[in-house]
């Protein structure tokens, strides 16, 4: 359902960061990530990892229509997918 990123193409990574903290650039529970679905930006925070690189989250919001429902889903639908969809990762 989601758009693939294009190939060997990485996650961007953003957020605040502590001075000398090293931080796994990996999704975690409770980020925040993007997804493209369309010309959309389907903004989605996780609430749980599945593992093998995949996940499952809670629509918090659409970006560019910044509509309460798009192709089907809404705001506070439950969605899986995969690490290959995730554009950014906010923490």
């Amino acid at each position: 359902m989601f758009t693939k990123r294009v190939a060997h193409s990485s996650i961007i990574y953003a957020g605040e960061r502590l001075y000398g903290v090293r931080y796994n650039d990996t999704v975690a529970n409770g980020d925040n990530v993007a997804l493209l679905l369309g010309t959309e930006l389907v903004l989605v925070e996780i609430v749980q990892v599945m593992g093998g690189s995949r996940f499952r989250g809670r629509i918090h919001g659409f970006q560019l229509s910044c509509a309460r429902a798009f192709n089907g889903m809404k705001i506070h639908d439950e969605v899986a997918f995969e690490e290959a969809h995730v554009l950014t990762c906010f923490r």
